[in-house]
């Protein structure tokens, strides 16, 4: 399938890459589907492309390449939603937020998005913690050129 994107023009994507949300990313609770793109100069991070929105999508990373003892807590409840059983393996990825005019970029570690990777669902939790862990500095001393590599990209 394709899908029109304001970042990276229109992308050729398997449905099977097709991410459902069992309910939206807070404010853009009516938007359910997203697709993962992997940019080689960008990584580690990712983006979070919404399907129907070419002008949504979210920088994301894999938290354990930032911060190697970080193991959110999934609620009973979450992993039911997302069809996991108890030992079933999950993605886990933080949503980032690059500050262009103080060249940093922040992890919202206490709102991360986990996602079943045999049913391609996924959601955005909320684990136990304070608001301190909304925007967590990553520790890289590159910021400023992922800042600029993000700023380049959208």
């Amino acid at each position: 399938m394709e899908i029109a994107t304001l970042r990276f023009g229109a992308l050729e994507v398997e449905e099977d890459r097709v991410i459902r949300f069992t309910s939206g990313i807070p404010p853009f609770t009516d938007v359910l589907h997203y697709v993962l793109v992997a940019r080689t100069e960008e990584l580690p991070f990712q983006w979070l492309q919404a399907v129907d929105d070419p002008e949504l999508a979210f920088v994301v990373a894999d938290p354990l390449v930032f911060f190697p003892d970080y193991a959110p807590a999934i609620a009973p409840a979450d992993r039911q939603e997302l069809g996991l059983g108890r030992e079933e393996a999950v993605q886990v990825l933080v949503l980032l937020v690059v500050s262009r005019s103080a060249g940093s970029i922040m992890a919202n570690l206490l709102a991360p998005v986990v996602i079943n990777p045999q049913r391609q669902t996924a959601k955005q939790i909320v684990t136990d913690g304070g608001l301190d862990l909304v925007r967590v500095p990553l520790p890289i001393p590159q910021a400023d050129e992922v800042v600029a590599a993000v700023r380049a990209a959208g």
